[in-house]
Order: structure tokens, then sequence, then C-alpha cells
């Protein structure tokens, strides 16, 4: 079982009205609260079957035409992170260093988290 990545904005300053607007991605959730703001996409199609690494692929390629959008949302203080869950059972993760290197430039950050049961989200 997979589980699926999500791109996150979220901070005091993140406004999910202007981050729909900039980037032209409609979120899976939008919140604001008094202190934090929230967008959230779940990573758009079927990821059973794709692994982590192949998802973040997906990602580069949803990303990667953005990079100006990103650069405006950088600019606003808007620092994205894909929210990268997996399973405790999958042992290692192996992102090559090309792939890396894409997300740094992109200016986004990978936090991945093993949990132990799928049944925690």
């Amino acid at each position: 079982m997979n589980l699926p990545t999500s791109l996150v904005f979220c901070n005091p300053q993140v406004d999910p009205v202007v981050v729909t607007q900039v980037l032209g991605l409609e979120p899976t959730l939008a919140e604001r609260e008094p202190h934090l703001g929230t967008w959230k996409l779940t990573i758009p199609g079927n990821v059973e079957g794709a692994n982590l690494e192949e998802q973040l692929q997906r990602w580069l390629d949803l990303l990667s035409p953005k990079t100006a959008e990103r650069q405006r949302l950088d600019a606003l203080g808007y620092a994205p992170y894909l929210d990268c869950p997996g399973l405790r059972a999958d042992l290692s993760v192996c992102i090559e260093p090309a792939v890396m290197r894409r997300f740094g430039e992109l200016g986004v950050a990978l936090s991945i988290w093993l949990y132990e049961h799928p049944a925690l989200f």
C-alpha cells in the first residue's frame, strides 16, 4: 500500500486564496485561522501502486513549469514542503541527488514520516 503525498503551505503568513490564485491549482484543503494559514494539495491522480520515488517525480512534472509562480510565493514568505508519509514496513526511502537538486531549485522541502499503520490517516 502506498500513501499519497501532499504539497503543503502552512505558516502564519499564508493566505490560501493567494496560493490558489498564483499556482492555478485547486487545493484539497484550504483554511485560514487567526494565526495560521494552510493550503494543501494531495497529489492529483491515482497513486495506488506508485511508490514515494514515483510520486516525487510526478510532483516535479507538475511543479517544474510553475517556477515563476513558486518564486512569487517565495517572495511572500510562503515556503512549501511535500508531506511524504511512508509506512515503517517500507524500511527506507532513497531519493536520488538529481531529484533532491530539482526540489531544491524549486524551493520545496521534503518532509518524510514513517508511520506504524495506515489507519493513522
